[in-house]
């Protein structure tokens, strides 16, 4: 993967519960924020983090996180579907 722009990342359920909603570090440099459209500014990731809500993970973080999300509920005998834009 080598975007070079920060992500939010939310998983929800069929109930609209939020199983993750963590913003994601790129694995290289970020050289955009694009923060008209996604609101992350640098302060966002690399500020003062004691009034943070969300927390923040790396790429590789995230993979493996979501993986297991994913397996989880594959595991018990359910389809996943991932719906979402720019998927790649």
């Amino acid at each position: 993967h080598n975007d070079e722009t920060p992500k939010k990342l939310n998983n929800l359920n069929k109930n609209l519960v939020v199983l993750y909603d963590k913003y994601v570090i790129p694995k290289g440099k970020i050289k955009d924020y694009r923060t008209q459209w996604s609101g992350i500014t640098r302060d966002t990731l690399f500020g003062d983090d004691s009034n943070r809500d969300i927390p923040i993970v790396s790429f590789g973080e995230c993979q493996k996180e979501v993986s297991q999300i994913f397996s989880s509920t594959f595991h018990g005998g359910k389809t996943v579907i991932v719906v979402g834009h720019a998927l790649s």
